[in-house]
């Protein structure tokens, strides 16, 4: 893997040290937000496409074991919702998918339930079960949880945007590594620099750096 500094590094110095923009400064954190919407663009049309092994698909997701929860009122938190209920608050980042939710210590997996149908999953005449309910992009509220007590829960998800992730145990920022075979960091780096060539008219330098040598 490679971080996103070294990804847009590479293309920086590729086309900066390119025959006919010798004095061409593209802006850096320009490049490093090109990085990450191409690869979320490519990662998807690749999902579509059915093109990555089980190997491949799995390394996108990352796992975070420390994003904090917050009790509240379920009236508080849940448009259509009207109880007293506690349930547990998470902010999270965008994601692609989320492959999994539970407690740290892995004892409790809350199943994923997204949108409108999260109102009502999990109550029956005889039992209310805990589950992970996906409100918006941003919001995720373990519904009735084991324990209001709950400070911290983990999520295994594909995330669209890694400098987001501002959590304790996984800061973030643009020294974070990319989640992604090295192929595909290769794939992401020569498509973004060919762009960049045509938008400028440049030749890039003879002797690029690569991430890996993997052939796509």
């Amino acid at each position: 893997m490679a971080t996103l500094r070294q990804i847009a590094s590479i293309v920086q110095n590729s086309i900066s040290g390119g025959r006919g923009v010798t004095n061409e400064r593209l802006p850096f954190n320009q490049i490093v937000d090109e990085v990450v919407f191409t690869y979320a663009r490519i990662a998807d049309e690749y999902y579509r496409q059915g093109a990555f092994t089980v190997e491949e698909y799995n390394q996108f997701f990352m796992r975070v074991d420390c994003v904090p929860v917050e009790c509240k009122p379920a009236w508080e938190c849940c448009d259509g919702l009207s109880s007293d209920e506690k349930v547990l608050v998470a902010a999270i980042p965008n994601t692609k998918r989320i492959r999994w939710v539970g407690t740290v210590d892995n004892k409790h997996t809350f199943p994923l339930v997204i949108g409108s149908a999260g109102r009502h999953y999990g109550h029956s005449r005889f039992m209310k079960k805990s589950y992970a309910w996906l409100v918006n992009s941003n919001r995720l509220v373990i519904m009735n949880p084991p324990t209001p007590s709950l400070k911290v829960i983990a999520i295994e998800a594909f995330f669209e945007d890694p400098r987001r992730l501002t959590f304790e145990c996984c800061p973030g920022g643009i020294d974070t590594e990319l989640p992604a075979p090295n192929k595909f960091i290769d794939l992401i780096t020569g498509k973004l620099i060919e762009s960049y060539i045509r938008q400028l008219g440049a030749v890039p330098s003879v002797n690029q750096p690569n991430t890996q040598t993997d052939q796509i």
